[in-house]
């Protein structure tokens, strides 16, 4: 059974950057020696994402090496690049050049004493570059009850753990089968490998959609530990934008008139421990990221729930 092997993409990516006509020799060298130094370091799928967005934005870079402590130069390159007309007709999304800019901003660090330039910290990337979710956003157990009903395809119910376990999704979809230990409490504990860091590294416990895990379990086509938890069809290890289409198909067939994704799920599992009280000091650790952005960014609570808060506390 074939899984995604970052290491392959990482490869992939850098042989494209050695044979670019377009990228400098300079700059080249700068991403085959950060790959060499960092691979051990860094995550596989952290490593594959960098060496794809600097493969894109490296050909509007003469040498990043100076750039870097020049922001009017580092500027023009991202001004260009974000204004280069895509495959989809359109210039690059704004969040697009946001990864973009942490992937570049990466780079320069490491050669940089681990302290980001003068030149990158200059720029300022304009808008907001987080998704625009409301509380009315967030999904509901009443919805997750009613996409569960609107299939008969075990794997979508599969992926209605998500609502509770609200990993990444390359932490979703990268699960194995044998990342899934199941508890004789009515529990079952994930171990998520991470994708971002050493440190996100964790342990998620889900109990209120363990049936719909169980149900894909049982028919799952190749039930083994090394053996990939999501798959096709095709017997493949499920991407993102697979599963994307399979979540809005499913909530138009429900008629949930809601953002439905990996990324509103997660944001939804991180609403739910909040109103259930979850400190933040517990966000590092049950969803990989800081308290801060736990409280800031995702789940935000209406006014309605803060008042729910509230009156518990009383």
């Amino acid at each position: 059974m074939n899984i995604t092997n970052y290491e392959s993409r990482t490869k992939s990516y850098l042989k494209k950057i050695k044979e670019s006509k377009t990228i400098s020799e300079v700059n080249k060298k700068l991403v085959l020696e950060y790959v060499t130094i960092r691979m051990t370091e860094v995550t596989a799928a952290r490593m594959s994402i960098i060496c794809g967005y600097l493969y894109y934005f490296l050909p509007f870079s003469k040498n990043l090496l100076e750039e870097m402590h020049e922001s009017n130069k580092l500027r023009l390159s991202f001004s260009e690049y974000g204004s280069e007309i895509c495959r989809t007709g359109k210039p690059r999304s704004k969040s697009t050049i946001k990864t973009t800019y942490n992937a570049v901003r990466t780079l320069c660090r490491f050669y940089n004493d681990d302290e980001t330039p003068k030149g990158i910290k200059r720029i300022k990337i304009k808008g907001d570059m987080r998704r625009n979710l409301e509380p009315c956003d967030m999904w509901t157990k009443d919805d997750v009850r009613t996409l569960s009903g609107y299939t008969l395809l075990p794997v979508d119910k599969g992926l209605l753990i998500q609502y509770e376990a609200g990993l990444r999704p390359s932490e979703l979809l990268g699960l194995n089968c044998g990342d899934i230990i199941f508890r004789n409490d009515g529990w079952a504990t994930i171990k998520v490998n991470g994708t971002k860091n050493k440190l996100s590294k964790r342990l998620r416990h889900i109990n209120w959609t363990l049936a719909y895990l169980l149900e894909w379990k049982h028919f799952h086509p190749n039930w083994k530990p090394d053996s990939p938890l999501f798959v096709d069809t095709t017997g493949n290890r499920m991407k993102y934008g697979n599963v994307r289409k399979r979540l809005n198909a499913l909530a138009k067939r429900a008629r949930i008139n809601k953002p439905s994704d990996i990324y509103v799920a997660r944001h939804s599992a991180v609403l739910l421990m909040k109103k259930s009280k979850m400190p933040s000091s517990l966000a590092p650790s049950q969803f990989g990221h800081s308290g801060r952005i736990y409280d800031e960014v995702y789940g935000r609570l209406s006014v309605e729930d803060n008042l729910d808060i509230l009156k518990s506390l009383n």
